[in-house]
């Protein structure tokens, strides 16, 4: 089974904005990004810059190291269950 990194991140940043109470308008606001941009960054990490990153895990109330770190647990995690984490779609066969 395969995931890919960025879904892990754009789990994490819908997490972090749902347990902070803020919807995507609110965090769109706080962050300075429209609400398009923070729905393609919860649904595929696009648009996600370390900028945006910093402004979101401050507008939840994070460190954006705090973050970070909560994908690298998912990714380990994942990987002792005998999940694939790949980087993207290139370290497909083939790819």
């Amino acid at each position: 089974m395969r995931v890919y990194y960025w879904q892990l991140v754009a789990q994490v940043m819908r997490n972090s904005r749902e347990l902070a109470g803020l919807t995507q308008a609110g965090i769109s606001q706080r962050v300075g990004a429209s609400r398009s941009a923070v729905q393609a960054m919860e649904s595929s990490g696009a648009r996600l810059t370390a900028e945006r990153m910093c402004a979101w895990s401050g507008a939840v109330g994070r460190t954006h190291v705090s973050l970070i770190q909560e994908v690298e647990e998912r990714k380990r995690r994942l990987e002792e269950d005998g999940w694939e984490v790949a980087l993207d779609r290139s370290q497909e066969v083939g790819g």
